[in-house]
């Protein structure tokens, strides 16, 4: 398990981490002048940037409430980079959700992940986020992000024999629940840029330029 709808192109995926992107003029709420956040607040968005550059966008716009920000900062680091799976896989589950519920913005913002840190082409990332298997992936990945996409698409219908599937290809109870958050952690971040208008227009191209 270790390893080395609004689909944004191959080509607004970036091999590069940025470092800093404006929010595109889309966005329903701009976020506010860094000059008239809070000290503390201040602090903390700016150790974050480097960890989670590739939201920045988002970031920048939940400064509006501060809480919202350390909130999302510390899922991230609890989540993503902690547990049994690797972080490869966790970031191919969040493009793998992102592209079910069509989030140009999480999908192309994780797509640079991959790109940057996982060696993963920007064709590959466009594959992953419309459902294709990777042939990079084991049996045991296909099932995981077959079920992380079953479950991004209607959680609801998720039954005993999809939970006996990851069972039966390696995966403890453990594993499944830290499947189940990586993709509510998706849920979160897809919900926030639908809500803020960050998926409206051409905004892959944004993203990636």
């Amino acid at each position: 398990m270790a390893h080395d709808a609004a689909i944004p192109t191959a080509a607004s995926l970036d091999t590069e981490m940025p470092v800093r992107r404006p929010v595109p003029p889309v966005a329903l709420i701009p976020p506010p002048d860094l000059d008239q956040v809070g000290r503390e607040f201040r602090a903390e968005y700016e150790a974050g940037r480097e960890r989670h550059s590739h939201f920045d966008e988002l970031r920048m716009i939940l400064l509006r409430f501060p809480a919202a920000l350390r909130a999302a900062d510390g899922m991230y680091d609890l989540i993503m980079e902690r547990g049994l799976l690797d972080r490869y896989l966790k970031e191919a589950i969040f493009v793998t959700c992102s592209g079910v519920r069509g989030c140009g913005y999480a999908l192309a913002a994780h797509g640079r992940w991959l790109t940057a840190h996982a060696r993963m082409a920007p064709s590959e990332v466009e594959a992953l986020g419309q459902g294709a298997d990777l042939a990079r992936h084991s049996e045991s990945d296909r099932i995981l992000l077959e079920f992380a996409r079953k479950v991004a698409a209607a959680p609801y219908r998720t039954l005993e024999r999809d939970v006996e599937a990851l069972r039966t290809a390696g995966f403890d109870e453990r594993t499944i629940v830290e499947t189940l958050t990586v993709v509510s952690l998706s849920g979160w971040m897809n919900g926030y840029a639908a809500a803020l208008g960050l998926d409206a227009g051409d905004v892959s191209s944004t993203i990636g330029s």
